[in-house]
């Protein structure tokens, strides 16, 4: 939104700007735009940031690329922006090794052919946009209605991308060749939360130890423990909590606790309350959000600047309670990831081995098959633990499961 919108582009005179007045208060696209962002603020902050990018490149695209005003755009144009996405030029592409903040001459907005899954997110973000600003009585048309694809409702989901007993045994033996410290307790408690617990990353840097509570079975209090999570559609679930996850979650609680006490580490989260202290935290305080960059990109400030940081412009954000940012589990995760994958000795050159293309998700996949096995594939129990909108996408786990198939073919008998 910083960017210099050409006036002759930036919507005042749209090809299909509606002749009468729009409920957005808007005078040109940049003006719409900043209301539609405004007005998703409910979702959550991973779906606003995934949004935000989708907009950001049709932007990008439209001004620099096509020459076009967003409320310009028509239905041939999003197709061949769908194309653009598919095949990008080198200069939209990322250097790996170039400095890839927002501010440098090196930033591109690509890493390179967006995934089916992303050009699914980038058309409904584009779509939910324009289907606003039609009812708004900005624009005319939704240029973008057809190209929405599959909804994210995770029906077409990869959930073979699941850890085998045997990948599980090189994730502890890695484990166990790591230092002793509070680095390695806090993995512990990012890994088993995700493994035992199924929760979504998002969910698991969201939850607060005051979302933990203990289990009510036929109006009683038991000594079981849950925590209440609030997912994707706002929907709301409890999910029970395995009590090494417990266990590992309050030694870390505990290490960050002390770091506290002794007075060289996270003094700004000491005042935060044990309610509000973050399940997963950072160890050091010497960071800020940037909601940017998918709350990851860290730069240092100083303790004069800590409260009064978070009013000098709207995309940044103070970490104020110190928990983890999505991107930095992802981050940590992927660290470890690798060097599961020097424990397995994978191929350098094998890209799609196991614990290269491993991320945060495979957990949850993992969570997900060993809970349906334990349950004798009780469907409705595992959509209620994992939040699914609907049974279906439950449902997929037990299609990718090849055991019973594999026990049925053995028993076959061929006629020669």
């Amino acid at each position: 939104m910083s960017m210099d919108w050409p006036l002759a582009l930036n919507g005042s005179n749209g090809k299909f700007r509606s002749p009468t007045e729009n409920s957005l208060a808007a005078h040109n696209d940049q003006e719409a735009v900043q209301a539609w962002f405004r007005l998703i603020r409910e979702k959550s902050a991973h779906t606003q940031t995934a949004y935000r990018r989708a907009i950001e490149r049709l932007i990008l695209w439209a001004v620099h690329e096509r020459g076009l005003a967003l409320s310009s755009l028509n239905e041939l144009d999003m197709q061949d922006f769908k194309d653009f996405l598919c095949n990008p030029p080198a200069h939209w592409l990322q250097d790996p090794t170039a400095d890839r903040e927002r501010k440098a001459n090196t930033w591109r907005p690509l890493k390179g052919p967006l995934s089916g899954a992303s050009l699914s997110v980038t058309f409904a973000a584009v779509s939910a946009m324009y289907s606003h600003w039609m009812e708004s009585r900005y624009t005319t048309l939704n240029p973008a209605r057809k190209l929405i694809g599959k909804r994210t409702d995770e029906l077409s989901m990869d959930v073979k991308r699941s850890f085998t007993d045997q990948d599980l045994d090189v994730i502890a033996r890695t484990f166990e060749k790591l230092p002793d410290n509070p680095a390695k307790r806090r993995l512990r408690a990012i890994l088993l939360l995700l493994e035992l617990g199924g929760l979504r990353r998002e969910e698991a840097c969201n939850a607060t130890w005051g979302d933990v509570q203990r289990v009510r079975i036929d109006g009683n209090l038991t000594d079981n423990m849950c925590i209440e999570v609030i997912g994707k559609g706002n929907r709301q679930r409890f999910v029970p909590l395995h009590e090494s996850v417990l266990d590992a979650l309050r030694d870390h609680l505990q290490d960050r606790k002390e770091l506290m006490a002794n007075g060289k580490k996270l003094q700004k989260f000491k005042a935060v309350t044990d309610k509000k202290q973050p399940l997963l935290g950072v160890l050091d305080d010497k960071w800020i959000l940037v909601h940017d960059k998918r709350l990851d990109d860290r730069s240092p400030i100083e303790d004069s600047d800590w409260d009064e940081f978070d009013h000098r412009s709207p995309q940044y954000t103070v970490n104020k309670t110190g928990g983890l940012s999505v991107q930095s589990v992802y981050q940590i995760l992927k660290g470890f990831f690798k060097q599961c994958s020097d424990t397995a000795q994978e191929s350098v050159t094998d890209n799609m081995a196991t614990f290269k293309r491993a991320s945060t998700h495979w957990l949850r996949h993992t969570f997900a098959h060993h809970l349906l096995k334990e349950t004798e594939r009780d469907l409705a129990l595992v959509q209620a633990v994992l939040g699914h909108k609907s049974i279906s996408t439950t449902a997929i786990y037990v299609k990718a499961d090849l055991e019973a198939r594999v026990k049925g073919v053995k028993k076959l008998r061929g006629s020669v």
